[in-house]
């Protein structure tokens, strides 16, 4: 599928890093051509954020059937009849993933992580976790931790209740202000599938700018 082929009018849901947070907002699809469709701007104080500002950005469509995931998309800031918009581009021919797979929460809290490396010695840095699936974790680190086999954090998912994450470290990107590091779980935790569904219901009444008390 590729991004122009989401339904008009469609809501979808825009993620990215900004100021080394990482961000999740729902907007609505307003018009396309050939792998090119048009999206409000995010705005920051009434002023609309610059696309050179934002790092990692995707795409999250969920379809009936599916969740359809583009990553990477390029966002290029324009002016039409008074309003801000992005016109999106990607040349990502995304197919549609199992909703239990691929399900992920943004998140963007600071964290401690504890990484250790292929020779075996631990160390300790900060950090912040980016996103969440049942699958694994995305973490963001202003370190550099080349040779790193796992990255382990202790979360509160709860009030009072943590659980300890460990993933294995299967990808890394370059930021322009860190790095971006993919984790892979090795199990699956029955806690963790929960608190994501009620926080992807959070975050979503949050963009929304709804109360969820």
């Amino acid at each position: 599928m590729f991004i122009n082929m989401i339904p008009e009018g469609s809501e979808i849901e825009l993620n990215f890093i900004y100021k080394e947070e990482a961000r999740s907002m729902i907007v609505e699809k307003r018009n396309a051509s050939i792998n090119v469709m048009y999206i409000p701007a995010i705005l920051d104080k009434n002023i609309p954020i610059l696309e050179s500002e934002m790092e990692d950005v995707a795409i999250t469509y969920k379809a009936n059937d599916g969740i359809i995931i583009f990553n990477p998309v390029k966002l290029e800031l324009k002016k039409y009849n008074e309003n801000y918009i992005y016109i999106v581009t990607s040349d990502c021919n995304a197919e549609r993933q199992n909703r239990r797979e691929a399900f992920r929460v943004f998140i963007g809290e600071q964290v401690t992580l504890t990484v250790k490396y292929k020779d075996g010695h631990e160390n300790k840095c900060p950090g912040v976790l980016k996103d969440l699936s049942v699958g694994g974790m995305g973490i963001v680190s202003g370190v550099n931790l080349d040779d790193v086999a796992f990255i382990s954090i202790v979360y509160e998912v709860w009030d009072g209740y943590n659980i300890l994450l460990t993933g294995h470290v299967v990808n890394s990107v370059k930021l322009e202000r860190g790095y971006l590091y993919g984790c892979k779980f090795n199990e699956r935790s029955g806690v963790l599938s929960k608190f994501t569904v009620k926080r992807q219901i959070k975050n979503r009444m949050a963009a929304m700018g709804l109360s969820t008390s």
